[in-house]
């Protein structure tokens, strides 16, 4: 689930909307929500565009709210250990917080770059849209993007733990955090 790590997204209403402990860090996760939800534009919703993907190739899912669709034979359920780990530890922000910073990270950084560009020629190739992987590959980059306020997270984080705890508390890392 796109983003469902970072607990309590921004509402309509509420667009720079915090997750409560992240927000102790100073980290407006929020807009990681609002880029996944189409920055407003229901054609740019990430679940949307690869809706239409999968129409694309002729692949017809249910309702992802219907119970057919959690059933669907096209899902093998090995691959959904990942996102429901995600899920589950995120229900608990304040003790897994740490953790929660480091996945995200990893998350944000597992696409970007080759395998991204992989997918996307792949798709390119056998004439599907490439938008999703596109997208993804833009708006998770390093310099600017979702990779980036990752690393930002991280450093804020360790910057309360070394004021709190002091400089012992993270020196069992051996470089510097670019």
């Amino acid at each position: 689930p796109a983003g469902g790590r970072l607990q309590r997204p921004p509402t309509a209403s509420n667009r720079n909307g915090f997750v409560s402990c992240f927000s102790v860090n100073c980290v407006r996760f929020g807009d990681w929500r609002i880029d996944e939800l189409g920055n407003g534009d229901v054609r740019a919703h990430h679940g949307n565009i690869f809706q239409r993907l999968m129409q694309q190739m002729c692949v017809d899912l249910p309702n992802f709210t219907a119970k057919e669709f959690a059933e669907n034979e096209l899902f093998d359920d090995s691959c959904l250990k990942l996102p429901i780990f995600w899920l589950c530890i995120s229900c608990f922000p304040k003790t897994f917080f740490p953790e929660l910073v480091g996945l995200n990270l990893a998350m944000e950084l597992a696409g970007i770059g080759g395998e991204y560009r992989r997918s996307g020629d792949i798709l390119r190739y056998y004439g599907f849209s490439a938008q999703f992987t596109n997208l993804h590959n833009t708006i998770d980059n390093i310099i600017s993007g979702h990779t980036a306020w990752a690393i930002q997270a991280i450093k804020i984080h360790l910057d309360k733990v070394i004021q709190i705890d002091g400089k012992h508390a993270v020196e069992f890392i051996d470089a510097p955090i670019a």
